[in-house]
């Protein structure tokens, strides 16, 4: 449930009293090139880049009381929080693009990956996600793949190919692909 509140044209404050799964987020002030994102033990402050794509991004552990050590790897946004992580999207690319978890206790960045459409979902301590399989992979790993119906009609914008559904566990710390594969569009 979230309740909104408009301010200014420019600044709006959310309340939200539940989340899904993720660890729950209180307050987000957001304003045109920025945002404060307040969760139970963390405060995450993102300001846009000017010059460059992504956000400068500030973590701040309200336990520690003192800003955590925070690698910018480039292009990354502000994803969500579970737990004692962080994720974040990375990259440009409307197809293809990747997502980076940070874990506060360690305070570094313990996996990345690729993933098909930018969607990460978390389940338990799972992180789901789609990535893309390259023909090296079809061939070396002998995959039986779906028909893909919509590719055989033709996309001038677009090339066809497969991605498959993989989750880490967050817990284990163990990349687990799930055999799910599916006919996908890339730019």
């Amino acid at each position: 449930m979230k309740y909104k509140l408009i301010i200014t044209g420019l600044f709006s404050i959310c309340f939200t009293l539940l989340s899904s799964g993720q660890d729950t987020l209180q307050v987000v002030l957001k304003s045109y090139d920025s945002s404060v994102y307040k969760y139970h033990n963390y405060i995450i402050t993102t300001t846009r880049k000017h010059t460059e794509t992504g956000d400068n991004i500030q973590i701040f552990s309200i336990a520690k009381n003192r800003n955590l050590k925070f690698e910018d790897a480039g292009d990354e946004y502000f994803y969500f929080v579970y737990k004692d992580f962080a994720i974040f999207d990375v990259g440009t690319c409307a197809s293809i693009r990747g997502f980076y978890v940070y874990n506060f206790d360690e305070e570094k960045y313990i996996y990345n990956h690729n993933n098909y459409g930018g969607d990460v979902s978390q389940e338990d301590d799972k992180l789901y996600f789609e990535t893309p399989i390259s023909d090296s992979i079809i061939h070396a790993e002998k995959l039986k793949l779906p028909v893909c119906k919509d590719c055989l009609k033709g996309n001038d914008n677009m090339s066809c190919g497969y991605v498959r559904k993989i989750y880490y566990d967050l817990r284990l710390r163990k990349e687990v692909n799930t055999k799910k594969i599916r006919c996908a569009f890339f730019e």
